[in-house]
């Protein structure tokens, strides 16, 4: 089966709503569009990991997939005004929509 692959709706649930900015949404997706240009089935299951390097404003965002193994990280500067989210959040896709959801909500 192939996953991220026909467009469909995307939902966030309310913890990542309200806790993680649409500017680090974006920048997910982007990431995921990435691994699609290398990998032609994405897993189902796509993990993003968040946090501020200590003693700088560089924003990490790790990137990472079980099946085939796939890992990426970017650093970043956040534009003014966007919350840095630290912590993880999973972009699920159950071929009828695509979710981001906190492991919490999980």
């Amino acid at each position: 089966m192939a996953y991220f692959c026909e467009p469909v709706p995307v939902y966030q649930t309310r913890g990542v709503a309200e806790a993680v900015h649409p500017f680090i949404i974006m920048k997910c997706i982007e990431m995921l569009d990435d691994l699609k240009k290398q990998i032609e089935n994405p897993d189902y299951l796509q993990i993003y990991s968040f946090w501020v390097e200590p003693g700088t404003k560089a924003f990490h965002i790790k990137h990472t997939q079980e099946v085939p193994k796939y890992n990426n990280e970017i650093s970043i500067l956040l534009p003014s005004g966007v919350k840095p989210y630290e912590g993880k959040i999973y972009f699920i896709d159950d071929v009828t929509h695509r979710t981001f959801t906190t492991p919490e909500e999980r």
